[in-house]
Parts: structure tokens; C-alpha cells; sequence
């Protein structure tokens, strides 16, 4: 489904939710375009998802907004690496610091690191945490 507004396309597509429980909910993810930036919100896609790498074949991402467990997984990882290519990623859904009893946060500072491909990777780890790309 494709909405356009001027100079800004917003483009959503159906993808698989993460987790077995959740396989029937539905789920879309937005590939949002002005002019020639691109920026791909994928939700709670399920990491790595074949799907997603279909629907992003051959197109250019500027930056990505993804789940935590897209930096921490090496699957996800690899699938930011080998198929987003985003210069910038924005990573959220990680737990407060009074609620992160399996260390998503300290895993997710590490994993950093882990992708040097990506130039510009913030965490986003405050409540109306806001930052300027």
C-alpha cells in the first residue's frame, strides 16, 4: 500500500511478525521516502525476515529504525550488513535500566561495535530521546 504527499512516498508492506506466538498478528512495515532519503521502520519484524529482504531488493536505505535484537543477534547483524546497508541506524525497544535484568542495554553497547559497516549508530535508550541525522 503506497500513500504519496507531495515530495514524501510512505510505502507499507506486510511482514512477519518476531515470535511464534505472535506468527498470526498482523504486521507491516513503512518505507518512507523524500526525495532521494530513504528510512525503513521495520517494527517487530521477525530478525533477518526473507520477506523483508524481497521487499528491499536493490533499494537504497539512509537510515533504519530497528528493534534491538536487529544489533544484538548476529543474524540481524548480517542482514543489516549484507541487505539494509543503512548509513544511519537508530535502535529502540530496549528496556529501561531498572527493568534490564537479562543486560539488553550493556549487550546492545557491545554489539555496536560489532557492525563497523554502518557509520552512524545510536542507541536510543531515553524516554523522548531525540536526535538530528
Amino acid at each position: 500500500m503506497e500513500f504519496v504527499f507531495q515530495d514524501t512516498v510512505l510505502h507499507f508492506f506486510r511482514l512477519p511478525h518476531e515470535g511464534k506466538a505472535y506468527a498470526q498478528v498482523p504486521h507491516y512495515g513503512l518505507l518512507l521516502s523524500q526525495n532521494r532519503f530513504r528510512i525503513l521502520i521495520a517494527g517487530d519484524c521477525e530478525v533477518a525476515s526473507p520477506a523483508l529482504r524481497d521487499t528491499l531488493a536493490g533499494q537504497a536505505v539512509n537510515l533504519a529504525i530497528l528493534d534491538f535484537p536487529w544489533l544484538t543477534l548476529p543474524q540481524g547483524r548480517a542482514f543489516v550488513r549484507e541487505v539494509i546497508r543503512p548509513e544511519h541506524l537508530l535502535v529502540y525497544h530496549l528496556p529501561f535500566p531498572e527493568d534490564d535484568c537479562f543486560g539488553y542495554r550493556k549487550a546492545a553497547e557491545w554489539a555496536v561495535g560489532k557492525l563497523p559497516e554502518v557509520p552512524d549508530i545510536r542507541l536510543l535508550e531515553a524516554p523522548f530521546q531525540s536526535e538530528i541525522i
